[in-house]
């Protein structure tokens, strides 16, 4: 293992506050604006007129922790090979217009896996009242040579998680559009300015078939497309499993389980799942 096991416990932050002005929460709703077509749902609410910073907005409140996680050059983390695996974002209360944000982190977790490391970072976000507004939980994968048994138990593990969601009662389903500047917006709010989202040589550099949306940017569509369907939405839980291209149509679908959390489905036109194991918990 490359990674330095020495800083599991290491807490990074608070840094400057996130400062949430009107100005900031329009950019992040038109960031993550698109077009949807409904074909069913269980039920939509009418969309309020002046509407709430968005919930995903609070991906912004952590970057400048994960960041600094990312390059402490103790960690020894190899950039080249790091991938964002999975995102887990609770939302404890209200963020409104005016707060103050302030974020630390921790590394929660160092583990290895069949192909690479595992590196989680545990993150609490607090308004300048000190409550907690935001829990999440920050996974990220240091690839390393991977083996044939990992790719197998891969690919059972899909089709596992495709039968049993394909069990499961319909609930909504939903057509989301990727923007032609969708990545141009996102990069604008979020700051996140990785060229292989905006320049279509980069990203082809890098192996792509062209520029690719920000994870972060489409787990927020597919917030926004829950919360139309069902209301309001107190946690989700996303891993990335495929990237998402800009132009794409995406099919996102919702399905109640037995527990009441919603299990999702995100899916390419080609019919490719570009998120896994997706969880909504409403609010």
């Amino acid at each position: 293992m490359s990674l330095n096991q020495s800083l599991v416990g290491k807490t990074f932050g608070p840094f400057a506050p996130f400062v949430v002005d009107a100005a900031v929460a329009r950019a992040w709703r038109d960031a993550v604006s698109v077009d949807v077509s409904v074909d069913s749902v269980d039920s939509v609410d009418s969309v309020d007129s002046a509407p709430p910073p968005p919930k995903m907005m609070a991906v912004a409140f952590a970057a400048p922790v994960v960041g600094a996680v990312m390059f402490d050059p103790l960690l020894n983390v190899d950039l080249m090979r790091l991938l964002h695996g999975e995102q887990d974002m609770r939302f404890v209360a209200p963020v409104v217009v005016g707060d103050t944000i302030t974020t630390t982190g921790v590394i929660e977790l160092m583990a290895e896996t069949a192909s690479g490391e595992l590196l989680v970072i545990a993150l609490t976000s607090k308004n300048q009242d000190g409550v907690v507004v935001v829990e999440a939980r920050t996974s990220l994968n240091i690839r390393g040579s991977r083996q044939r048994d990992a790719h197998d138990r891969d690919r059972a593990d899909r089709a596992d998680e495709a039968a049993a969601f394909d069990a499961l009662a319909v609930g909504f389903a939903a057509d989301v559009v990727v923007g032609e500047d969708q990545a141009r917006r996102y990069a604008a709010a979020s700051g996140d300015h990785n060229p292989i989202h905006l320049e279509v040589d980069v990203a082809r550099q890098a192996g792509l078939p062209g520029c690719i949306l920000h994870g972060l940017c489409v787990m927020a569509l597919v917030h926004d497309v829950v919360v139309d369907a069902v209301g309001d939405v107190g946690r989700l839980a996303v891993r990335f499993n495929r990237p998402v291209l800009i132009g794409d149509r995406l099919r996102i679908e919702g399905r109640t389980r037995d527990d009441g959390r919603l299990a999702l489905r995100v899916r390419n036109q080609a019919g490719i799942d570009v998120l896994a194991a997706a969880v909504a918990e409403r609010a």
